[in-house]
């Protein structure tokens, strides 16, 4: 006589309370109104605009140059990189909106940073300037570009210099088999684009032609990237959830062999951290999905 197994699964609607709880612990408030797709769009765009609190190596550009006002704030800065300080202060104040995309980061992966030193009241960011300072930031790496005025959001300079200085860290972008690409495109005329979502190649040179580095960005200027990251989760998530349903007697199997638990009553939960970890309540036995 075959076992009967009780089991309670949901993983989308588990993933969503998840999802809400780390953007209300954010800050951010009336985000009940979206749906799934949308509320992970948002989360996952946040991630990328926020800069991730860990140690990372420094690296400076050989154009780089700083104005004697701002080196004691730029060394504090450079030291909070190094040793994993949080930079959110010094972002744009456009992160406390969550419905908003970075044309600058979802086009080229650079973020820029005012280079105040004292707090504002009640703001929790730093006093504003002009210039910023424009990092590219990887998981592990920040590389220093440039200190420019603001607005230098669609200046080639800015691919040039990371081309000039650790092109390795850019190849995966390059364009092959295209020697050229026509128009030349002016900085006004790639703003102009931009905001019309009409994403653009950057040209340095004849067969050096890079597609975004920041993933691009849609029709309506949304991140690219976030939208196929979205798009791959929730995939993966149904297709867990549908193989845990259609194989529950092999789960039984495994969880009865590998836990002391050996009832055949089943519940699925998940925790969304630095993965997704899925997880089921009696026997704490666990499925990791990587963000």
């Amino acid at each position: 006589m075959p076992y009967k197994y009780d089991l309670k699964i949901d993983l989308q609607e588990h993933f969503k309370l998840a999802i809400r709880k780390k953007l209300l612990d954010y800050g951010y408030s009336d985000v009940e109104k979206f749906p799934l797709d949308r509320m992970l769009y948002l989360f996952l765009n946040l991630q990328k605009r926020l800069i991730s609190v860990q140690p990372r190596k420094i690296y400076i550009s050989k154009e780089f140059k700083c104005l004697p006002q701002y080196t004691e704030v730029l060394k504090s800065i450079i030291s909070r990189i190094k040793t994993g300080k949080d930079l959110s202060s010094h972002l744009s104040k456009t992160i406390s909106y969550l419905n908003y995309d970075d044309h600058l980061l979802n086009d080229w992966g650079i973020h820029h940073l005012h280079l105040g030193e004292d707090l504002e009241k009640n703001t929790g960011f730093v006093k504003r300037t002009d210039p910023l300072l424009f990092v590219r930031f990887t998981n592990n790496e920040a590389y220093l570009l440039q200190i420019m005025p603001h607005g230098n959001w669609a200046n080639e300079d800015l691919i040039q210099i990371i081309n000039n200085n650790w092109p390795g860290t850019i190849k995966e972008f390059l364009i092959k088999g295209i020697s050229s690409v026509s128009p030349a495109l002016s900085e006004k005329d790639r703003k102009n684009l931009r905001r019309h979502g009409i994403s653009t190649f950057v040209q340095l040179e004849e067969n050096k032609i890079y597609y975004p580095l920041g993933g691009g960005y849609t029709s309506n200027g949304s991140s690219l990237k976030a939208h196929i990251q979205a798009d791959q989760l929730l995939k993966k998530l149904r297709c867990v959830e549908m193989k845990i349903k259609e194989n529950i007697a092999w789960y039984a199997k495994k969880i009865h062999k590998t836990t002391n638990y050996k009832g055949n009553e089943f519940i699925f939960l998940l925790e969304v951290g630095e993965n997704i970890l899925i997880y089921e309540v009696y026997s704490n036995y666990k499925i990791r999905i990587i963000i």
